[in-house]
């Protein structure tokens, strides 16, 4: 993690060297009210998604039925249905607004960064498919999603 300090916050944010795993780029850009997407999870993937204007009542983004994240009248939560959040059902932290998001996701955990690293949400997450579709609704962004090469250990 890097952390830093500005206007009186500590921001926190993945540490630069995760940058050197990403593979393939999907640039995202919706002017619509909903983008989907096709990830892989069985090595990870890096979304990282800017001037968020949330058009309505809600912004949320769906990785296949096994986790949600909704931001909804101030309020930012995940949940998960089902067994991929291992017991662990909703997690809530207020923000003012939602500017811009960053998931990192791997086979069994999930980092959301929020408004340049302000909330973090950090958890255990248990997907039961390879693949998973990534469904993003209610608001304006632009954004890049990566796939992320696995990280090999040697001796």
């Amino acid at each position: 993690l890097q952390f830093l300090l500005r206007d009186g916050k500590i921001l926190q944010n993945p540490a630069k060297e995760l940058e050197g795993l990403r593979k393939e780029k999907t640039i995202l850009y919706d002017e619509k009210t909903i983008m989907e997407v096709r990830v892989e999870v069985n090595e990870g993937f890096d979304l990282v998604l800017e001037e968020i204007n949330v058009t309505g009542s809600s912004f949320q983004i769906s990785m296949g039925g096994q986790m949600l994240f909704r931001y909804e009248n101030g309020t930012a939560e995940i949940g998960f249905p089902g067994v991929t959040g291992a017991g662990r059902k909703v997690r809530k932290a207020q923000i003012n607004e939602l500017r811009n998001i960053r998931f990192l996701v791997d086979t069994s955990a999930a980092e959301i960064y929020l408004n340049d690293g302000e909330t973090v949400f950090s958890t255990r997450y248990y997907p039961d498919r390879e693949d998973l579709l990534l469904k993003i609704q209610g608001g304006k962004f632009k954004g890049n999603l990566w796939n992320l090469r696995r990280m090999r250990f040697t001796k």
